[in-house]
């Protein structure tokens, strides 16, 4: 066997051993966050502001973004942390992160969320690093019952 058939079936060996104990490659098909190439951990309990996750999206069909799909976006703000909106903007702990969009890409208008409240316990707020990102900022908090995992971006 070559050098680079060994390569193939050790990466292949890998895989499956990883599937087999939770862990899942996972690409993107949006630039929400600066990655394209995850990988997810079956660790939930590691839920923290700024830990990526994949979470199952439950808000409504829109655009390509479909009810049951995994996304995978970055913890913006946690539970038991304070999150308020100022003029479409959105501060966690006093911190800025993110400003909603009052129009989508072919100018329909965004249902944008409005909060001035401690997140409950259980919830998380999702963001992405792109501005044009479509996270809580448009479908609210993500309970930690949906989310799949930790994840880490590779590329």
């Amino acid at each position: 066997m070559s050098i680079k058939a060994k390569i193939v079936f050790f990466l292949v060996c890998i895989y499956f051993i990883g599937v087999a104990f939770g862990y899942n490659i996972l690409l993107s098909n949006t630039s929400s966050l600066p990655y394209f190439l995850f990988v997810k951990t079956p660790n939930k309990e590691d839920l923290k502001t700024g830990s990526i996750v994949t979470f199952i999206y439950k808000y409504k069909d829109y655009y390509k973004y479909k009810v049951g799909q995994n996304f995978t976006k970055k913890i913006g703000c946690s539970q038991g942390e304070e999150l308020k909106t100022v003029d479409n903007q959105f501060f966690c702990n006093g911190k800025f992160i993110g400003v909603a969009a009052i129009k989508d890409g072919v100018g329909n208008e965004l249902e944008v969320q409005d909060y001035n409240e401690i997140i409950p316990n259980g919830k998380y707020f999702m963001i992405g690093t792109n501005p044009k990102s479509f996270d809580s900022k448009y479908y609210g908090y993500i309970d930690k019952s949906d989310i799949s995992g930790v994840t880490y971006g590779i590329f």
